[in-house]
């Protein structure tokens, strides 16, 4: 991350929750615009490489990772033997290693389970962005966003460029050592507007990445995160952990939990990991995400029972009405 000089300097302040706010925008009062550029602590990429480093990763993850094509990328997670989701992430290969995107709140938690099960392979797995910054930037016409695409990867000398699904203009993630990558900001925040990290959030919401954390890790199974919708969950490959429960819950149609986006009116109520209720007080759901949003208040992903989303009534914590907009079902990105 920038150091503490450089951020005070472009206005920018890491709030205790991972979001980087910028002095001059507010969120919850001004639309995201278009085309801009914010800071994003809160993702980390590990760097897994060596010889068995696809087999290995393959035998792990629900995404195919064996023809997975030089520079893309794919949606994926790490299950529990009970096929439970520990991470979603984005996996990418390039010039013979792969690059892990994930929730940097889970990055300790997740590399030292999957150091356990590397044995004697030759496979090696590091922090790629322990000294490092994550930028994101979204629309506008850089010359950094040429040879893009959706889920995509590109290296510029050390720098790396990640493509992921965007509705309306590219986006990207730069990832470079923390004083090279200053001068980009500098010359980004020429021409994009400089803004807080959650609308990033809600750019990633709107794509179905439903990132996980410390309370909702080892909640869902897959499929309660549409992670089959989105081409992050291979039925075609060999075994990996809870692959046969996963396999189990499709064969027999017993999705009984799914992803919906809505809308709330209390951000307080709206906080990621608190639970919803029926109109009769029953759980029925969890809050994944949340994001303000100028137009719409509270902007949300929740893993809701689908009975009682078909019914409606979805009710937060405090006693405030969930409006649900519809399941997230976004297109499989090839």
């Amino acid at each position: 991350m920038f150091e503490q000089r450089f951020l005070q300097a472009i206005g920018a302040a890491v709030h205790e929750d991972g979001h980087v706010a910028f002095a001059g925008f507010d969120p919850e009062a001004e639309p995201c615009p278009g085309s801009f550029i914010t800071l994003l602590p809160d993702l980390s990429l590990l760097r897994i490489n060596g010889g068995d480093a696809a087999e290995f990763l393959h035998n792990q993850f629900t995404c195919e990772v064996i023809a997975l094509g030089e520079g893309s990328g794919t949606p994926g997670a790490w299950c529990s033997p009970k096929g439970r989701v520990i991470t979603t992430l984005v996996l990418y290969r390039l010039g013979g290693e792969f690059f892990l995107l994930m929730p940097t709140v889970l990055l300790e938690r997740v590399v030292k389970r999957l150091r356990m099960f590397v044995l004697r392979a030759e496979v090696e797995i590091t922090d790629f962005t322990a000294d490092c910054t994550v930028m994101g930037m979204h629309g506008g016409n850089h010359s950094l966003q040429e040879n893009g695409g959706t889920y995509r990867i590109n290296r510029l000398n050390e720098r790396l460029q990640l493509f992921l699904p965007a509705a309306d203009g590219s986006r990207c993630l730069i990832i470079d050592d923390s004083a090279v990558l200053q001068a980009v900001w500098l010359e980004l925040a020429k021409s994009m507007t400089p803004v807080d990290s959650r609308c990033w959030d809600r750019l990633d919401m709107a794509a179905g990445i439903p990132w996980l954390n410390d309370a909702t890790t080892e909640e869902f199974l897959p499929q309660e995160l549409n992670l089959d919708q989105i081409g992050a969950l291979s039925f075609d490959k060999g075994c990996y952990p809870g692959q046969e429960i996963i396999a189990r819950v499709r064969y027999r149609g017993q999705v009984k939990r799914r992803l919906y986006s809505g809308r709330a009116d209390n951000g307080a109520a709206a906080s990621t990991g608190n639970k919803l209720r029926d109109d009769a007080g029953k759980t029925t759901g969890m809050i994944i995400a949340a994001a303000p949003d100028a137009k719409d208040g509270i902007r949300v992903l929740a893993v809701i029972d689908t009975a009682g989303a078909d019914a409606g009534k979805i009710q937060l914590e405090d006693g405030s009405v969930l409006h649900i907009d519809s399941e997230i079902a976004p297109q499989k990105h090839e």
